[in-house]
């Protein structure tokens, strides 16, 4: 049981280290379109047209492509062998290239009615709008390689190997500062027009590099084609017959997102971009640390349910969600209360004014609301497809994804664009606490009285933390904003790992090398 949760702590850190140098070249990415964009019609015709094939980079690199694959590829590496497994791999692996490149023609050719159809603009033909389709038409392709990528990053994920699955996002943040760069460095005189369309072809070309960096690394493994596709074979009829309900589930927080940005539409200028900029200092601890700990978990979790061990995977299971409450919830509590400063040191700058720092700030603490759900269901979900049940987690994920439609349009009334994030925080504590209640009923779960005292300790913690920190931001401002926040953010921390400490919190006990006995 211990060699299991020391692998699962090494795996989820190999992750985060190498995500979180990712999301630091995000952070500069964002900070660099935010310094030349700003919140004009021109970030959000780009965050609009990026929406689109961004939304099945997260459907299909974080949730249902690569979640559904491990599960299956395990189970019958685990009962059939070798062989079988690798023609499940190399089968799935042509009917998807041709799958993908379709959708993608489709949507390069007919991006017009697309963008109009979702942003409800027909017979608008203001320079936004066409700027959009443009954008949309140029981008699309990256929805060929990045899907190509993910079912990459399950075969490598199905054999613990993670370094590779987690530096591909790199290759986007770099593509896309390389696209800045040159747009300054050759010192470009089409402006912010011109720059949008740099940042829309830097978007293929990251895609492009996400898929190779990956590729020749399966061959490793033991990865080869066959010549013939067999349409039905048994484990590709499984996945394909798993992967649209899977999407139901794993999609609702990011749908949500996408309804969020597409009313935000209709909000007037900057709303897009201000809802775009907090979403992605949201994603921070989430693809740092609770996509991490769920990734770690999947491949375990998928291991177990294949060799019948019902008690080590609801062990396994309770512990990812301790270590994702561990470092989730102060991240909540800190984003909330420090969330002007974070923003204005992040982004203000050129074009992006304080004006703009406020309305991002506003939409940040909404959406950070729901942080601990975003992650839970990261971790609870792929819990069912290892039990072979997709169809529960995709009504669950049907009711919370119109529950969210339904608050948008109420709180967007009062709330405006903040409206939207709130109500995509709501929606996903909905969809993490009945996930959690039918699992329950699904199987036996042993623990689940520790696993709540952990994550009131840890919320007790993270309260008084978020106390100190307030009363820091308030009382004892310094003139310069970068040592501010710095002194801020560590000042949070010793408190709370000091809290934790006298708490003798069992998951930072073992992260400090002093574990505490089950």
């Amino acid at each position: 049981m211990t060699n299991r949760k020391d692998r699962l702590i090494r795996s989820a850190s190999v992750i985060s280290i190498v995500t979180l140098f990712s999301r630091i070249l995000g952070f500069c990415r964002d900070a660099l379109v935010a310094h030349f964009l700003g919140i004009s019609y021109f970030a959000d015709a780009f965050f609009v047209a990026f929406r689109i094939p961004n939304l099945f980079r997260r459907l299909l690199g974080e949730g249902a492509l690569s979640n559904i694959f491990i599960t299956v590829f395990s189970d019958f590496r685990e009962n059939k062998g070798e062989e079988s497994a690798w023609k499940v791999a190399s089968n799935t692996f042509k009917i998807l290239f041709i799958i993908l490149f379709l959708i993608s023609l489709t949507g390069f050719v007919f991006a017009e009615p697309i963008v109009r159809m979702i942003t409800f603009t027909f017979g608008d033909n203001s320079p936004k709008v066409l700027l959009t389709i443009d954008l949309t038409r140029i981008m699309f392709p990256y929805l060929f390689f990045i899907g190509m990528a993910a079912f990459v990053m399950g075969i490598l994920n199905s054999f613990k190997h993670y370094f590779l699955p987690a530096l591909s996002p790199v290759m986007l943040n770099m593509a896309l500062i390389s696209g800045i760069a040159g747009y300054k460095f050759f010192n470009c005189s089409g402006g912010s027009e011109q720059l949008v369309f740099i940042l829309a072809y830097s978007v293929v070309a990251g895609g492009i590099l996400q898929f190779f960096i990956q590729f020749p690394k399966i061959f490793h493994f033991g990865f080869r084609f066959i010549k013939n596709i067999d349409f039905n074979n048994e484990g590709v009829k499984i996945i394909f017959f798993r992967l649209i309900p899977t999407i139901f589930a794993l999609a609702v927080t990011q749908v949500n997102i996408f309804v969020d940005t597409l009313l935000a539409w209709s909000l007037g200028q900057g709303a897009v971009s201000a809802l775009y900029y907090s979403n992605r200092i949201m994603q921070f601890p989430l693809g740092v640390f609770g996509v991490a700990i769920a990734t770690a978990t999947i491949p375990e979790i998928s291991d177990l349910i294949a060799k019948n061990k019902k008690k080590k995977f609801i062990h396994t299971l309770n512990h990812g969600l301790r270590m994702m409450f561990l470092i989730i919830l102060p991240s909540t509590v800190g984003f909330c209360v420090l969330s002007r400063s974070i923003i204005r040191v992040i982004f203000q700058r050129g074009a992006f004014d304080s004006a703009a720092t406020d309305a991002t700030a506003y939409a940040f603490i909404m959406y950070s609301i729901g942080l601990v759900a975003y992650s839970g269901v990261k971790i609870i979900t792929p819990a069912f497809y290892a039990l072979k049940d997709t169809k529960l987690p995709t009504y669950i994920a049907i009711y919370c994804m119109i529950l969210n439609i339904f608050l948008n349009l109420i709180l967007m009334r009062y709330l405006s664009f903040g409206g939207l994030a709130l109500a995509t925080a709501i929606s996903a504590f909905s969809n993490f606490f009945l996930l959690v209640y039918y699992l329950g009923k699904k199987i036996e779960i042993s623990n689940q009285a520790e696993v709540i005292k952990t994550f009131f300790k840890i919320l007790s913690a993270s309260g008084i933390m978020g106390l100190v920190v307030y009363g820091f931001d308030r009382y004892y401002i310094l003139s310069n904003k970068y040592v501010h926040l710095t002194l801020a953010i560590i000042l949070g921390c010793l408190f709370y790992f000091a809290i934790l400490r006298v708490l003798r919190i069992n998951e930072f006990m073992e992260l400090i090398g002093e574990k505490k006995n089950d």
